[in-house]
């Protein structure tokens, strides 16, 4: 069945400066390069939503009257995302990000909110209907805290998922955890949340469950993600790519996983599925530039920005998907981070690793990317 999803969250403007590193307090630094893309972590999630396959996304969200504004909802709905529910603030500027991409391809992040600070409760009730009529929500911390929380009261009441993206890390209601069915953070939210972990992710996701989510997923960037239920302790292999940059890929990730987790695929097949929609994003610099597209094309034409993620997928050499016992394995432990007590699982050896990429891909119906 197709996903239909309602995203409430951020709309950006992204002012991407590519830099070897942050100056130093009183230094000017000559940077590479500079470029403009239309970002928020509201609309990059709801665009990896549609183009990894749901039928349907609406983005609510507010931007001001102004011309990063025009731009940012001219771009959304020409990609195809339903955009009546943004609003804009007559007073209040649009939201701006300036992402410092370094030459490894990691990143940092300067956001300035503006309009999506304004976003407020009685903006979500007046949108109730679009959240309603989906089938999961996706929210994170970049909006009012206010309007993020009635967004989830509403999916509840009506019975829907709701995937939490606590990112960036603000103040907020405790009780905000157990109104999340899925919990996504990265290794800095994880540790912000639960501090008493001592940066031990597998006891972080934990202690993040006991809070009330259905389950935790903890990315780890180049270093694969867990994955924690009720009875379920698992890591997640990465996809091995050349990272051009990382902006974006957690984005990539969210909502690629919530039409995973609405189209009825488990967890871990979910978290796979993520996993590879990321791995595609950070092979192309942008937030929601760099978001999959069908065929690899990234051409402007709305018919092919859907189903991005599973049209990305890498052709085999010998054009079929192996057997399990074509597939070399050894046996590889959790990252570092993570203590000795999460056990082992059974990853690729160096030989077997594409072919076993695209075979674990395959059963999900992911990209095999490296």
């Amino acid at each position: 069945m197709t996903a239909g999803i309602a995203v409430v969250g951020s709309l950006m403007m992204d002012l991407v400066v590519r830099a070897p590193r942050l100056p130093q307090v009183g230094e000017s630094l000559l940077a590479h390069d500079l470029r403009i893309f239309v970002g928020g972590k509201g609309g990059n999630q709801a665009l990896a939503a549609l183009r990894a396959g749901a039928g349907s996304v609406s983005i609510i969200g507010r931007v001001g009257q102004d011309a990063f504004g025009d731009q940012i909802v001219k771009t959304l709905e020409s990609n195809g995302l339903d955009c009546r529910q943004i609003s804009r603030d007559p007073e209040v500027g649009t939201g701006v990000a300036v992402p410092i991409v370094f030459d490894d391809g990691q990143n940092s992040i300067f956001a300035i909110p503006r309009a999506n600070l304004q976003l407020s409760d009685g903006d979500i009730d007046a949108a109730a209907d679009a959240i309603r009529c989906a089938r999961m929500l996706l929210v994170q911390f970049e909006v009012s805290m206010a309007a993020t929380v009635r967004a989830m009261e509403i999916a509840r009441e009506a019975g829907l998922r709701v995937l939490l993206n606590p990112a960036p890390i603000a103040p907020h209601p405790p009780e905000i955890l157990a109104l999340a069915t899925y919990l996504v953070v990265n290794e800095v939210e994880a540790a912000a949340l639960a501090p008493g972990a001592d940066g031990d992710h597998l006891a972080e996701a934990r202690l993040l469950l006991s809070a009330g989510p259905a389950a935790v997923f903890v990315t780890l960037g180049d270093q694969g993600s867990i994955v924690v239920s009720e009875g379920l302790a698992e890591f997640v292999a990465p996809f091995s790519v050349e990272a051009i940059d990382s902006v974006g890929a957690g984005d990539a990730y969210c909502g690629a996983l919530a039409v995973a987790l609405v189209e009825g695929l488990g967890l871990l097949e979910s978290a796979r599925f993520a996993s590879a929609a990321g791995a595609c994003s950070v092979r192309h610099p942008g937030a929601a530039a760099s978001l999959p597209l069908p065929g690899g094309d990234r051409g402007d034409a709305p018919s092919r920005r859907t189903r991005g993620v599973r049209s990305e997928r890498r052709r085999l050499e010998d054009g079929r998907m192996p057997t399990d016992t074509e597939v070399g394995a050894e046996k590889v432990g959790y990252p570092s981070t993570c203590n000795d007590s999460v056990r082992s699982v059974t990853a690729p050896s160096r030989k077997g690793r594409q072919s076993c990429a695209a075979r674990a891909a395959a059963s999900c119906n992911i990209p095999a990317v490296g």
